[in-house]
């Protein structure tokens, strides 16, 4: 942000440049309003989209422990052959309906990591580039400046760590999603069940997370290596100004 300020170390100040001040005034107040809510959809927008998968990989947590209830039910029954081949056809539709489910939930982990390639791209660099400028700015100059700069710093690393956050959710629901297929009750069970199943399992071997052309990983990690590149430019840095 930077503000027009009228009121300069000259001795007076004129009417004209009050009067400049009160015509910029509106335009900052402005731009800022509007920094202010693009900032702010932006991060809502990423909140929510992963939280969404996250939600989706809750439900289907919850829709496989239904359907591991109703093949232990049936398995249980001692009723006649057609009574178990009319149980086991709906056990099938449930099945099919927790495949599908589980194709859409990686369907929505791939539009994820299309969305946010350039976004973590640009975000680890400029707060790389913040980060390591605070910290110069702060051996440099006076006790005033290194303050601002310290709460400079705190407030990037804050807003860094709930970025990489959100990723982090995301891959920690996948590893719940992960052992709830392995702890899926299979024994016993036809096979058409036991290979629908090790499908799924085959398929979630690859945990779900916010990839950065294959680069960056949107995690705790990620926030790791931002800070030890900020450190190492900042090295250069001060190798360079001495």
């Amino acid at each position: 942000m930077i503000f027009y300020n009228p009121f300069t170390p000259s001795p007076a100040i004129s009417f004209s440049s009050f009067t400049q001040y009160l015509l910029i005034l509106p335009v900052e107040l402005w731009y800022i309003h509007l920094s202010f809510t693009l900032a702010f959809v932006l991060n809502e927008s990423s909140f929510l989209a992963v939280d969404n998968v996250v939600r989706e990989m809750k439900l289907f947590q919850m829709n496989l422990e239904e359907l591991n209830i109703n093949a232990d039910a049936i398995e249980k029954q001692t009723t006649n052959t057609a009574n178990n081949t009319e149980d086991y056809n709906k056990l099938k539709v449930i099945l099919r309906q927790v495949s599908i489910h589980h194709q859409l939930i990686y369907k929505k982990v791939a539009m994820l990591n299309k969305g946010f390639d350039f976004q973590v791209m640009y975000n680890n660099t400029f707060i790389c580039f913040h980060l390591c400028l605070a910290i110069f700015c702060m051996v440099k100059v006076d006790l005033l400046y290194k303050i601002k700069y310290g709460v400079s710093i705190s407030a990037i690393t804050i807003i860094s760590f709930m970025y990489s956050e959100n990723g982090q959710r995301l891959e920690n629901e996948g590893e719940n999603l992960r052992l709830a297929l392995y702890s899926c009750s299979w024994i016993g069970k036809p096979s058409w069940f036991c290979r629908s199943l090790l499908i799924l399992v085959t398929q979630n071997n690859r945990i779900p997370k916010i990839e950065t052309f294959k680069i960056f990983t949107l995690n705790r990690n990620n926030l790791k290596v931002v800070m030890q590149a900020a450190y190492s430019y900042f090295s250069v840095l001060i190798r360079f100004s001495r």
